[in-house]
């Protein structure tokens, strides 16, 4: 197995950052409520489909385990539960569409059944990482072609309403979006194109209709890129990513506090020696936030260690701390729960993937780790039954497919999947990370704006069921597969980061 550098295991797929599901299952079109975390729907921020469910009865818990994919191979981005108790998937495929790599966008039941599959997709290799459902229906992609940003809004049938691609002239991309409460997007990725360095984080709010309301750079000289994007409590954003321009050492984490316009409110770089970064952050009912990612600063033994940081109103940190093991970790994804606890899905080079819950300090409530034909996690979300719902890679029949994993509460599977999950040992351990003021530049940027002309085309992909769907028991797991090799990131983003740090 080859080693995985900083740049090569970057995580650039969706990660589910607030769940707070409300049950009626009943679309929250009221702009006029105010927006806190609590009714959120899941993994969805200010007017996106929010879910009101306190009336609703309790639902059992059903568990299972599907792969989806074709003849060649297929990545799993994102997924959202939608309001009608289903799921919205997207990834790529090299499987279907019209040549080379498409956007891949899959609607299943509440049983991971393929309601509709569609790819969209251009003459150049086209990649996604993020999807949202609508208050007003259908559904909100963030993708990327030829170097630019690619945004679709997609009717509940599949068919396109609207497209926009906006960049310039070397490369742009965005690996998280939201919804705001104006009814229009705010995207956060990285621009090569604009910005005062080699990289820069890049922000930009668009209308209803697509078209771009303000657009900014931020960075200092070297390299910034931001990962996610979350809605504040006062009606700003907190965006998170990595820099090299600022901190202590090699890379770092990164955090900006923007208001509505785009300003910098407060911005803050966290990390040690080493190289650390920030994945994802989701707010908290106080106006701070919780910020996940991986740090090699603060390990015993040099392996890259899951890293979490609590963080005040106005930056201060209230709690930060280190989980790991023998195995450096590789992806990380953390979700917010109903419980005002977090769920954390990860996976460990060679040792496979791992889903933990946590304290609202921290603490590690249990933790599972899977085997089987899984390989990586990429995400978690939890579901309106108060389960889980985890994005892997599968290999059925060794083929390299995307799969779902339906857990329970406990994180455990139905008897008839018995041979996935087992409690694991990842300890944990308070840091104290270096925190200090930065002093990015800002500059407007002035990326064009383009309507395109792809179409939807059906896939054909097959099903695969990694085990039967029944309610979840508990049981003991055994058996440990040889795991295959890992997939190298053929995403132009981490390209052009690649060949920018050989260079620095």
């Amino acid at each position: 197995m080859r080693s995985i550098s900083f740049v090569d295991a970057l995580p650039l797929c969706c990660v589910i950052l607030s769940v707070s599901l409300a049950p009626s299952w009943e679309i929250d079109r009221d702009r006029s409520t105010p927006w806190v975390p609590e009714e959120q729907g899941i993994g969805i921020s200010g007017v996106e489909a929010r879910i009101d469910y306190h009336n609703a009865l309790a639902e059992p818990t059903v568990t299972w385990a599907k792969a989806y994919g074709g003849n060649a191979g297929d990545d799993i981005s994102c997924v959202r539960q939608t309001s009608d108790g289903g799921y919205i998937v997207v990834g790529e495929t090299s499987s279907f569409g019209v040549g080379g790599i498409d956007v891949w966008v899959v609607k299943l039941d509440g049983s991971g059944n393929v309601v509709w599959q569609k790819t969209y997709g251009t003459t150049s290799d086209d990649y996604v990482y993020w999807a949202l459902e609508l208050a007003a229906g259908g559904y909100m992609v963030a993708a990327n072609t030829g170097g630019d940003v690619w945004v679709l809004r997609l009717r509940s049938d599949s068919s396109i309403l609207w497209q926009r691609r906006v960049g310039g002239w070397k490369g742009d991309w965005a690996y998280s979006l939201r919804q705001t409460r104006d009814g229009g997007y705010i995207l956060a990725g990285g621009s090569w194109s604009f910005g005062a360095g080699k990289a820069d984080f890049w922000v930009v709010k668009l209308s209803p209709s697509g078209s771009v309301v303000w657009q900014k750079a931020y960075g200092g000289e070297a390299y910034d890129q931001a990962l996610s994007v979350e809605l504040s409590l006062d009606g700003g954003y907190i965006v998170v990513g990595m820099t090299r321009s600022f901190g202590a050492g090699g890379w770092d984490g990164w955090i900006l506090k923007l208001d509505s316009f785009g300003n910098v409110a407060w911005q803050r770089s966290l990390g040690g020696r080493e190289d650390d970064a920030l994945y994802s952050v989701a707010p908290s009912t106080d106006g701070g936030c919780i910020v996940a990612g991986r740090s090699r600063s603060f390990t015993a033994n040099r392996h890259w260690t899951l890293w979490l940081t609590r963080l005040g109103p106005t930056g201060n940190v209230v709690w930060q701390r280190a989980y790991g093991g023998k195995a450096g970790v590789v992806d990380v994804s953390i979700a917010q729960s109903r419980q005002a606890d977090y769920l954390v899905a990860t996976w460990l080079s060679g040792a496979g993937p791992r889903v933990l819950r946590l304290g609202d300090t921290g603490a590690i409530k249990w933790q599972k780790r899977y085997f089987g034909s899984i390989y990586a996690t990429s995400f978690i979300a939890q579901t309106r039954d108060d389960g889980y719902v985890v994005g892997v890679d599968a290999y059925p029949d060794q083929s390299e497919d995307f799969g779902l994993l339906k857990l329970a509460p406990d994180g455990t599977m139905a008897s008839s999947c018995s041979w996935l999950p087992q409690n694991t040992d990842m300890a944990s351990w308070a840091i104290k990370a270096s925190v200090a003021s930065t002093a990015c530049r800002v500059i407007s940027t002035t990326a064009t704006v383009m309507t395109t002309g792809a179409g939807a085309v059906n896939s054909g992909a097959t099903t695969t069921d990694l085990c039967a769907s029944s309610p979840a028991e508990t049981f003991p797991g055994h058996g440990r597969p040889k795991w295959p090799r890992p997939r190298s990131h053929r995403d132009p983003a981490v390209l052009l980061l690649r060949q920018g740090a050989a260079t620095s």
